[in-house]
């Protein structure tokens, strides 16, 4: 049976799986119609990747970082806490320094 996820933004690099995945399992990604296999089971409501991520390269969902891969990812795999790094500090901190330049200008 083929699984579905959504891809919230087109610039996201994973999707959320609408249903429980298994591995090997086939996955629609709706809004590209484009299917990828599961390379490892993935729970409802988890990411998978649906572009390579690269070890240090952004997460991208809801078309904007939020966390960093600690290892590579392949397409098909599962994202979570095992490989991404939170980066919300980091975030915090860039998003703060540009509200304040803004308000300079």
């Amino acid at each position: 049976m083929e699984k579905r996820a959504i891809q919230i933004d087109k610039g996201d690099n994973v999707a959320v799986v609408a249903q429980p995945v298994d591995t090997g399992e086939t996955v629609l990604i709706v809004e590209k119609a484009q299917t990828i296999k599961a390379l490892e089971s993935i729970r409802t409501g988890h990411k998978i990747a649906i572009a390579p991520i690269a070890n240090g390269e952004l997460i991208i969902k809801y078309g904007i970082p939020i966390g960093r891969a600690t290892q590579d990812i392949a397409v098909g795999n599962w994202v979570h806490v095992h490989n991404v790094e939170d980066i919300t500090e980091e975030l915090c901190n860039r998003y703060t320094k540009e509200y304040r330049q803004r308000g300079k200008q």
